[in-house]
């Protein structure tokens, strides 16, 4: 009658050793299966961070560019502002000696009026 007990107390401790063990299985599989999730997810946030690496090599490619062709455009105002100070410069001058030229024609005109006045009065004697 001992062995017997002994023996169903073995049984009894085996098969809760098995619940156990089958336990510890489900429960295993059970993480490995999230373990393989967890992978999959991380591989497809790497290949989402590897596309923002791109897009953001891209974008920076791209603010490069815009950055050389700013610089070109200011490069381009400051040639087009000395320029229009160049002409601006010489426009003056232009006035400059449009004005002399009004003024020496304001004298030639004041002269050949006298003259005409001279040359009037002076036939006006000889008559």
């Amino acid at each position: 009658a001992a062995k017997v007990s002994d023996r169903n107390n073995h049984d009894d401790e085996i098969e809760q050793l098995e619940f156990s063990l089958t336990a510890l299985r489900e429960a295993s599989n059970k993480a490995e299966a999230e373990l393989v999730a967890k992978e999959s997810e991380v591989a497809a946030l790497k290949h989402q961070a590897n596309d923002y690496e791109k897009k953001l090599g891209d974008a920076t490619e791209i603010v490069k560019s815009l950055e050389v062709n700013l610089q070109e455009a200011h490069e381009d105002v400051q040639a087009h502002l000395s320029t229009i100070d160049d002409l601006n410069t010489e426009l003056a001058a232009k006035v400059s000696d449009r004005n002399n030229h009004d003024d020496e024609i304001e004298q030639l005109e004041f002269s050949l009026t006298a003259l005409r006045e001279a040359s009037n009065k002076a036939e006006a004697e000889l008559v």
